[in-house]
């Protein structure tokens, strides 16, 4: 089980990041649910990343994270592969990841461990079989999950679980740090919850705007540089929040009266 580090947005290494093309207006850019991530241990979605290579700059891609270390906080970057991992799959689990599905598999000389692909990343993420069998274990204590529903998310399954009146659904997600995801609700609500995560085209910071490519890769744009479309696009949502917040005053006027 990973543990769950919390920070604040000053623990950010700002210098560190801008070594790697990622500026500190563009990490104060970043949209909120995503700087929550980042703030809280979990990985961001990919970023553009610029490195110097034998007096090149060379842009790539990448996922980043915050660790502490010794007190003091670091950055860890996941970088997008450009060679796909699938092949050491078989065809019946190479489908089943590209669908989204955790696999127990073997891996190498790591032996049995549950898989899940990283789209976004062009790899796979693994964790040891026996790791999550312990926090799949844990959740038997409970009289709700019976032997059944361990034996189906041991292999990998989202399984829907009676609280009392309430559904509750189980599955394995290796980006949660318990590698477990618990979400109120049935499997089709579990499978949403992990889809709501992508982000809108278009993300507008305080100094930039973070455009997704619809595939939840992000790229950055200056204010300067602006297409129409982006200046468009920043008025109408500017109206659509100004229109609320008049609300928000309108109810709250009617409420104290």
């Amino acid at each position: 089980m990973r543990t769950i580090e919390y920070f604040t947005e000053s623990e950010i290494p700002y210098g560190t990041l801008a070594k790697f093309g990622l500026t500190r207006e563009m990490i104060e850019s970043l949209p909120e649910p995503v700087m929550n991530r980042l703030l809280s241990s979990r990985t961001t979605p990919v970023l553009p990343l610029f490195v110097e290579n034998n007096g090149k700059k060379v842009r790539c891609q990448g996922k980043i994270a915050l660790v502490r270390k010794d007190g003091k906080v670091d950055v860890i970057f996941n970088p997008v592969w450009e060679t796909n991992e699938l092949e050491s799959f078989t065809p019946d689990e190479q489908v089943r990841l590209k669908n989204g599905e955790v696999v127990y598999a073997d891996v190498m000389d790591k032996g049995k461990c549950f898989v899940q692909f990283d789209s976004e990343l062009n790899k796979c993420m693994f964790v040891p079989g026996l790791i999550i069998d312990q926090n799949i274990d844990c959740l038997s204590e409970s009289d709700a999950v019976d032997e059944k529903s361990i034996l189906l998310l041991k292999n990998g399954q989202v399984v829907e679980i009676t609280v009392g009146e309430d559904t509750v659904t189980v599955g394995i997600d290796l980006d949660t740090p318990s590698c477990l995801r618990i979400v109120g609700g049935n499997a089709e609500r579990w499978k949403q919850e992990k889809e709501a995560e992508s982000l809108p085209q278009y993300n507008f910071g305080l100094f930039g705007c973070w455009v997704n490519d619809g595939n939840n890769n992000l790229s950055y744009v200056d204010e300067e540089d602006y297409t129409d479309e982006m200046v468009e696009q920043q008025n109408l949502m500017a109206s659509r929040n100004a229109a609320t917040a008049q609300m928000n005053n309108m109810n709250n006027y009617g409420l104290k009266r």
